[in-house]
């Protein structure tokens, strides 16, 4: 009990604060500096999806959009908005679509400067707020402790979590097919460690990501259609819940602010850093495109996503504070329309969905350890730190690990938030670097004697960006795929 009211203080102190005074302080300059919506942006977004790159270094800014979105649309975006409804209301989705708004500032700043000081290896780029950190501000120590919370936050809790559910669900749902759950511990192992080549693992996340969206978005899609009469009721009880008279009296308004904040964060994570480290992996021409890109995965993640899980929420009405599991308020109310196949199909998608968030936390978490050493005996040191983690999650105390979940969230968004504050003329100059060249009509490139005051730019010299392909396996092995 004791536990469980230090860990509530802790972390509401942290989120009330610091967290959010310091989000939107942040957002708000972004916003009034860059307002992104003054491109066609999402004509942009389809053209940048699909951008070729000059050589076959890195991935592809397509792969590294499915890497990012393997995260964020996973099995805490569900939990997330199911628990923002039951512990908020029907008010917290409008807070939650708000900090989300908010969110793709900071996840396009964060994009733009883990492209922009990344680092290159054997032909793959490694970046994100640790190497920014280092790199633009010359604080080697801070990108330190940023890299190992994260690595505890990803690597210990959320792989952990999403293990555990994963096997958990597998072996309640299809327990006459599945087998052991141990089962299921080696098969995460094998899948994430033996074939764990970024390049491999991003062509899985791409393929479960395609059939999860598809599956998930068609079924809702379905259920909305088959009661569109509801929609324009349900949108207005969203607002209504958000600004309502009762609510203000009651303490709800306050209630639903806080739970959209803090669920829409572990939805969409924007502000965290984590999908910095996809967007650096990309071989893009210019680092605003990767920025661009995330700031959409957010919108997809909260609005879309986010937003068809909400509305097939309300119309059950099922909701309550009584209700703390937020995948089987779910699953209850998908089954209204579904039937007996509920369980069978929604377990599904979310054996997917959280194969998709370990195999990104796992490259995360790999790129923010290979910060302190880049060396082979790091990367195999690490892979047995995760392969332990996934044994152990089974035998973990999953409330409080959920708990301190918060706790390390908050931090992370603070000091990163904080960062990318510092370093927001460099943002703010890339920004007006790119759309210079779209006035003229031109397809942005950028080289760093573009901008020399920049500092250490490791992978922006003009050699760099023109290199001829190189030998690399997977290009041996792919033969398709030899020329982008």
């Amino acid at each position: 009990m004791f536990k469980e009211q230090f860990y509530f203080l802790l972390d509401a102190n942290i989120w009330f604060g610091l967290l959010i005074p310091v989000y939107i302080i942040v957002a708000l300059y972004f916003i009034y500096r860059i307002s992104f919506f003054r491109l066609p942006y999402f004509r942009e977004i389809k053209q940048l999806l699909f951008e070729k790159r000059k050589n076959n270094s890195g991935i592809t800014p397509f792969q590294s959009f499915s890497l990012s979105m393997g995260n964020r649309i996973g099995i805490g975006n569900i939990v997330g908005v199911s628990l923002a409804i039951s512990i908020g209301g029907p008010g917290a989705i409008f807070w939650m679509w708000v900090f989300a708004f908010l969110g793709m500032f900071l996840a396009f700043a964060e994009a733009v400067l883990a492209q922009l000081y990344k680092s290159k290896e054997r032909g793959l780029y490694r970046g994100g707020p640790a190497y920014y950190i280092r790199k633009g501000l010359n604080m080697p120590k801070v990108g330190g402790l940023y890299a190992l919370i994260f690595i505890a936050l990803f690597i210990v809790i959320f792989n952990g979590i999403h293990a555990n559910v994963l096997a958990s669900l597998a072996h309640s749902t299809y327990s006459e097919v599945t087998g052991d759950r141990v089962l299921w511990a080696i098969f995460i192992i094998i899948l994430v460690t033996v074939l764990g080549n970024v390049r491999w693992l991003t062509h899985i996340a791409i393929l479960m990501v395609s059939i999860t969206l598809f599956l998930y978005v068609a079924i809702i899609l379905a259920i909305i259609f088959l009661n569109i009469q509801e929609l324009p009721a349900l949108f207005w009880l969203i607002i209504k819940s958000a600004f309502g008279f009762q609510e203000a009296i009651g303490g709800g308004i306050g209630i639903a602010i806080v739970e959209g904040i803090k669920k829409g964060s572990i939805s969409h994570e924007a502000g965290i850093g984590s999908t910095a480290s996809a967007a650096a992996a990309a071989n893009t021409s210019h680092p605003v495109k990767q920025g661009l890109l995330q700031s959409f995965g957010v919108f997809i993640d909260s609005f879309v996503i986010g937003g068809l899980s909400a509305f097939i929420i309300l119309s059950s009405g099922l909701y309550s504070p009584n209700v703390a599991n937020g995948i089987l308020l779910m699953q209850a109310s998908l089954g209204l329309s579904l039937g007996g196949l509920a369980p069978y199909i929604f377990s599904f998608i979310l054996i997917l969905f959280a194969l998709t968030s370990i195999i990104s936390g796992f490259y995360y978490g790999m790129v923010n350890a290979l910060y302190f050493k880049n060396r082979k005996w790091v990367e195999y040191l690490y892979k047995l730190f995760f392969i332990i983690v996934i044994l152990a999650s089974y035998f973990i105390n999953m409330s409080a690990l959920i708990a301190i979940t918060m706790i390390f969230i908050s931090l992370l968004t603070v000091l990163n938030s904080i960062m990318i504050f510092s370093l927001r003329h460099v943002v703010v100059a890339l920004w007006e670097h790119y759309m210079e060249q779209k006035k003229l009509g031109f397809d942005p490139q950028f080289y760093a004697r573009d901008i020399p005051w920049l500092g250490e730019i490791e992978c922006w010299q003009s050699d760099d960006l023109e290199a001829q392909f190189q030998e690399d396996a997977y290009f041996r092995v792919m033969p398709d795929r030899k020329r982008d």
